[in-house]
């Protein structure tokens, strides 16, 4: 018997172990599960992803960074979700325009929705009151979230230096606050005239 060999004149077609490939119409390295084609090596136009979801657009694709442009980019059923060129949305729920950000932004958004505000920093998200831009009053509260109670808050009396320490103030150096720092006296004992003398004030007996 003799053994008869035939050719094709063609090597590694229809391969037992040939691979998928997917056709990548827009080039960015993703292809169309609905378009494949079996073979050892990726026929031109073809690659080995099949997970586009639009293969007519290249910005398209998964892991693709997401943009406010109205589209799925990352192809991950979402639109606009963490855009890249978004910004830090943060929950403002006493509405004060101040959001707690403690922990972070809440969201990256394209566009601010109700409830939330572009500007962190509330230190007490449920009083409109408290806020990075709130006026400080005599309340022992730290209205405007520096963590300092009461500075140059509003309304605060004068008190004067009274560095002798007789009990009376120069009426010339006077500070605004809630509570008397130390060596100064009420606006009642604004009356010394010689505050580096403690033996000279209103009421203090005449010597020769």
């Amino acid at each position: 018997f003799r053994r008869v060999l035939f050719r094709s004149g063609t090597s590694d077609e229809n391969a037992v172990d040939a691979s998928s490939w997917y056709v990548d119409t827009d080039k960015d390295g993703h292809g169309d599960a609905s378009i494949s084609a079996k073979s050892c090596a990726a026929p031109a136009g073809y690659v080995a992803a099949s997970d586009d979801c639009n293969d007519a657009d290249a910005a398209t694709y998964v892991g693709a960074p997401e943009s406010c442009d109205g589209r799925d980019n990352n192809c991950d059923n979402s639109i606009d979700n963490n855009p890249v060129d978004g910004a830090a949305a943060y929950v403002d729920a006493d509405g004060d325009g101040f959001g707690l950000d403690a922990s972070g932004p809440a969201l990256i958004v394209c566009h601010l929705q109700a409830g939330f505000t572009g500007q962190g920093g509330d230190c007490n998200d449920a009083d409109a009151s408290i806020n990075p831009a709130a006026p400080e009053i005599c309340d022992l509260v730290d209205q405007n979230c520096n963590s300092v109670a009461d500075e140059n808050a509003v309304g605060a009396p004068p008190w004067f230096a009274d560095a002798d320490q007789d009990g009376h103030g120069d009426p010339a150096t006077v500070v605004l606050a809630c509570t008397p720092p130390p060596r100064f006296v009420g606006i009642q004992q604004a009356d010394d005239c010689n505050d580096k003398d403690d033996s000279v004030f209103p009421g203090a007996p005449e010597t020769c």
